[in-house]
């Protein structure tokens, strides 16, 4: 009989139980142990996991029952958990983002080539069938040439009691939390950034870091995107993502997704919408089978410290009022080596 494959959840927060329900309906793979920290969140979400509960998180970097870190942490952490999983020979799933800049993200990278352990960055937005069909369209050419697209993650949500709020937790504010899903699926539908423009404001006197950001950005291939970020604001309209072409324009929403092209202007529905558990079982589902020789990781590491320079650069940008170039380039070259 085929064993399941044994999983660490290192963070029993909101996104480590989002994760405990994504495991759980994922056939060939179990969550064997819960760690925090929190003792009581650890005992809470290890009972209702069927799994061991541990309060030294990297206590299990030398459990020969582990044989993936789920690193569901703030990301302040991530490098000390990250490094310390790899250098023991475990291989580190991620939570984004991957580290608070680029010289952690690097050195937590440097941990994985010199011990020869994979790791990856989650980022569930590449395993939403919509954003999926949504790429395939655009590399079919559907849409012609395509002049712009626009990301938008905004909604109101209370985030002053969280840790997101403390920048020596979070690393920053909305910025680096949604804004390094809207850079990834830039990323992943248009290619690497090259530059970016940015401006970030708080609107919640509560809050110690930016709870709204804005950020245009220009590709290698010199596509423009536009990315639209909020604690504190709602846009009247289901999509999170709209691409717009020579020859068609699409559009990705969270309950529904829609195409519309020159030589057929009536709107054609696609995809099912968005659905978190499902998009964060996909994501796991792809680690899994890469770890077991069956499929190549989706988010590689240049991927991940892609995304951690280009929010780095759109924080610099916000200093400056400049358009920053995005310094991930020659990093990306010797991660593809």
């Amino acid at each position: 009989m085929t064993r399941d494959f044994r999983i660490a959840l290192v963070g029993a927060g909101a996104i480590g139980n989002a994760y405990a329900q994504a495991a759980a309906g994922l056939p060939g793979a179990s969550v064997v142990a819960v760690a925090d920290v929190n003792a009581d969140a650890a005992d809470s979400l290890a009972a209702a996991s069927g799994a061991q509960a541990v309060h030294d998180p990297l206590s299990l970097a030398h459990n020969d029952r582990v044989e993936l870190a789920l690193i569901c942490t703030p990301p302040a952490t991530h490098e000390e958990l990250c490094v310390g999983f790899l250098e023991a020979g475990v291989p580190v799933m991620c939570e984004k983002p991957l580290s608070v800049d680029t010289l952690s993200a690097r050195r937590i990278l440097t941990a994985a080539v010199r011990t020869g352990t994979p790791i990856t960055m989650a980022s569930k937005f590449r395993f939403v069938p919509d954003v999926i069909q949504a790429r395939s369209i655009i590399q079919a050419g559907t849409l012609g040439d395509v002049v712009r697209t626009e990301v938008a993650f905004t909604s109101r949500v209370d985030m002053s009691r969280r840790w997101n709020a403390d920048p020596a937790v979070g690393g920053g504010g909305v910025l680096i939390d949604n804004g390094t899903h809207a850079v990834d699926v830039l990323r992943y539908a248009f290619g690497p950034a090259e530059k970016v423009l940015a401006a970030i404001w708080t609107t919640n006197p509560a809050l110690r870091v930016e709870d709204t950001a804005a950020v245009l950005v220009r590709t290698l291939d010199g596509k423009i995107g536009s990315i639209d970020l909020s604690w504190n604001l709602d846009r009247l309209t289901d999509r999170y993502l709209a691409v717009f072409g020579s020859e068609g324009s699409l559009e990705v929403g969270w309950r529904a997704s829609r195409l519309r092209t020159t030589s057929s202007p009536v709107d054609r529905p696609f995809g099912t919408g968005y659905d978190k558990i499902q998009a964060l079982r996909e994501n796991l589902r792809n680690v899994v089978d890469a770890l077991q020789g069956r499929a190549e990781f989706v988010v590689t590491g240049a991927d991940a410290i892609a995304s951690v320079a280009a929010v780095e650069a759109a924080y610099e940008s916000a200093r400056t009022e400049e358009w920053v170039t995005v310094p991930s380039r020659r990093a990306e070259r010797q991660l593809s080596a």
